[in-house]
């Protein structure tokens, strides 16, 4: 299989995988907050950004390292990953620790309830944190449809209880429930899969030397942590210098923008085993497909963000009722933060195959600190559109270092002619979605997108051998036909 038709097929597995857990997961979110309302939105919205950060500190980045190294050693021994869960096992222990004392310290600020929710989602992200190690494992190996299908299962399960429990008039704990007990059931089968599958490989729990991994995958880990910090401390600010309110209308905005985005996860998971092997044997096939990546991560990106800002108000009314409205304006902000993101995907996962762990951490821990200092300014005068425009700001920071980061390591990887012609088609399909603005959004939305391909094929915005390889794309992510190769037979 060729090496772009290997990426289709990871990208593919993993997205659809991805995009449908999403969709479960969203679709809850939904009914949560028709049913319950802003406040409660805000309650449950800071008590997951509260557990998930103290689980990103036992993440350590094991995740994206084990990938890594089993992706470019495959000789069947699974001392690395017995180390990695290893270390993951400790440090969960240690973030559990943490986050006890924590509690304790703000324990004036917190609720009754809210500590119970904390307790709840806490024990999900135990669970699932311990399974990632897991599914790591599977995505070293490209087993990307594995780790797909449990991923759907996972939010499938979660998802539908707590809609049933909610439709039923169950308390907000109660529906809540739901998290632990469906991270559990996908702890289990993670286990029981692996050892399934690699029942022939060996596992060394001796001499694991868990300090020198740990000193090994410290790049990671303030990788991780500053990116994860930067998604979720917006919230966490919120929660603090404003209230529930505030964090509920910014979590339905920001919540639309995370689901359009979560596909960067995905696409940066499938990228780096491929690239990581490339940095090995061909470097210049590596700049190569990462052409390519960028390429196609822009015709997507820059579309998705105009095309929200155009009908922000009636996304928000469509989905969550006329009671979010207040979220319109944050929402118009947020939607660039998809564009930008998507631009940085390709250099960020570059940095991370080229092992420049190092550079990219101490950036992000810049652009960490850029968007607290924002938050602090202007969340107090401005409440959630001052979070969101700090979001934004910080997300092109970001974007600037990455790329010049990856330029500097590697090779220029240009953007700006790139842009020319999507832009354009973004700026007509704004122009066609203005004329049609009344019209339902279910035929707003996908004629909006049929001009902004019409218009992009006609300035000649993409080849013929282009379309084909979007084709077979999307017709893998969100239909599953199966596997086609792109590019012709010709092996990379």
């Amino acid at each position: 299989m060729g090496l772009r038709a290997k990426l289709l097929k990871n990208t593919s597995y993993l997205t659809a995988g991805s995009q449908i857990g999403n969709l479960f997961q969203f679709l809850f979110f939904l009914y949560f907050a028709r049913q319950l309302g802003g406040e409660a939105v805000g309650q449950y919205s800071f008590a997951f950004s509260f557990t998930f950060l103290f689980s990103v500190l036992a993440d350590l980045g094991l995740s994206g390292y084990l990938i890594r190294e089993v992706a470019r050693d495959r000789s069947g021994n699974r001392r690395i990953f017995a180390r990695c869960l290893s270390l993951r096992l400790i440090f969960i222990m240690v973030s559990l620790l943490l986050a006890a004392g924590t509690i304790l310290i703000f324990v004036n600020e917190f609720s009754e309830q809210t500590v119970r929710i904390i307790v709840l989602l806490g024990l999900y992200h135990i669970f699932f944190s311990i399974a990632d190690v897991f599914l790591a494992e599977f995505k070293g190996h490209d087993r990307m449809g594995l780790v797909a299908l449990l991923n759907i299962l996972l939010r499938f399960v979660i998802s539908s209880a707590g809609i049933i429990l909610l439709w039923l008039r169950f308390d907000f704990l109660s529906v809540l429930i739901c998290f632990p007990v469906g991270s559990f059931i996908y702890l289990i089968i993670s286990i029981y899969l692996s050892f399934y599958y690699f029942r022939g490989m060996r596992l060394q729990f001796q001499d694991l030397d868990l300090k020198g991994l740990f000193m090994q995958v410290l790049p990671f880990t303030f990788t991780v942590i500053f990116m994860e910090t930067l998604y979720h401390q917006d919230i966490l600010l919120l929660k603090f210098l404003k209230d529930d309110r505030a964090v509920g209308f910014y979590a339905v905005a920001n919540n639309i923008v995370l689901a359009l985005m979560g596909v960067l996860m995905i696409v940066h998971t499938a990228l780096l085993p491929t690239f990581s092997r490339l940095y090995v044997d061909s470097q210049s096939k590596l700049v190569d497909v990462s052409r390519q990546s960028l390429r196609y991560l822009l015709l997507t990106g820059l579309p998705m963000a105009t095309g929200l800002y155009a009908i922000s108000d009636k996304i928000i009314v469509f989905l969550f009722s006329e009671a979010f409205v207040d979220s319109v304006d944050a929402l118009k902000i947020l939607c660039w933060a998809i564009a930008v993101g998507f631009a940085a995907a390709t250099y960020s996962v570059l940095l991370t195959a080229i092992n420049r762990q190092k550079e990219k951490v101490i950036a992000v821990g810049v652009c960490l600190a850029f968007n607290l200092a924002l938050n602090l300014v202007l969340v107090p005068k401005l409440s959630f559109l001052g979070a969101s425009v700090a979001k934004l700001m910080t997300e092109t920071l970001h974007f600037i270092f990455m790329a010049y980061l990856a330029s500097k390591f590697l090779t220029p990887i240009p953007i700006g002619r790139i842009l020319i012609k999507p832009a354009l088609s973004c700026v007509l399909m704004y122009a066609f979605i203005q004329y049609i603005y009344e019209w339902n959004l279910l035929y707003l939305i996908p004629l909006s997108a049929l001009v902004y391909v019409l218009v992009l094929g006609v300035i000649q915005g993409y080849s013929k051998e282009e379309i084909q390889f979007v084709k077979r794309f999307y017709s893998i992510m969100f239909l599953n036909r199966g596997i086609l190769k792109t590019y012709g037979s010709k092996k990379e």
